[in-house]
């Protein structure tokens, strides 16, 4: 139930604004969920067992709540060659919360959530991870009850929240060695390539947002 407890924000600034309109803003930042392996090699729902533990399910048994606006999941929520029957089971799990929604979840890709060779380009994570609400018949996510409206594309996103603006940069770890420079003999499928398109992208947003 601890797995996915990474880090918690609290933010306070004049200009940053939380869904309460308190002026604190909760960021818990979090990733690796691997939600199939975890599921088969240690019986546990990572995903579901933690929003459920933040929302006070398991106080009792030592494990504290604590509150969130958004969570940030910033990839390997597959466990690895991301399929239809796991993308199911992370959006079931994504929707174990009670007072929480699917669209206070923002998400990028890691190095596992890459589709496999010769598949369209990250079919099953734009299919059920979808950050941009593109595809609501599978992932669930409406775009429009985002707390923090989302701008751009699945690999490269940014939301506001008052002051501060959040760079979304997804990992392109995808076959046919384009971007992700994987290596029949490199295991592990090295992670941490970004498009030149997204790397542009990241630049103009930095240059031209120093007032955040």
């Amino acid at each position: 139930m601890r797995h996915l407890i990474i880090a918690m924000l609290v933010l306070q600034s004049s200009v940053c604004a939380s869904q309460s309109g308190s002026g604190t803003f909760r960021l818990w930042v979090t990733s690796d969920a691997h939600v199939a392996y975890d599921l088969d090699k240690n019986g546990r729902l990572s995903i579901a067992d933690a929003i459920e533990q933040s929302e006070g399910k398991y106080e009792k048994s030592g494990y504290p709540a604590f509150d969130w606006d958004v969570m940030l999941h910033l990839g390997d929520i597959f466990g690895q060659y991301p399929d239809d029957p796991e993308g199911q089971l992370i959006v079931s799990q994504f929707n174990a919360g009670k007072s929480h929604s699917r669209e206070q979840i923002y998400n990028i890709m890691g190095n596992h959530d890459a589709s496999g060779v010769s598949q369209p380009e990250n079919w099953v994570y734009r299919k059920w991870i979808d950050p941009m609400g593109n595809n609501e018949k599978y992932s669930g996510v409406d775009s429009n009850k985002r707390p923090y409206p989302v701008s751009g594309t699945y690999e490269r996103y940014s939301f506001e929240v008052g002051n501060i603006l959040f760079l979304m940069l997804s990992d392109r770890n995808d076959f046919d060695y384009a971007h992700g420079g994987r290596d029949t003999s490199i295991l592990g499928y090295p992670a941490g390539k970004v498009t030149l398109e997204t790397y542009l992208w990241w630049e103009e947003k930095v240059r031209n947002n120093q007032d955040k």
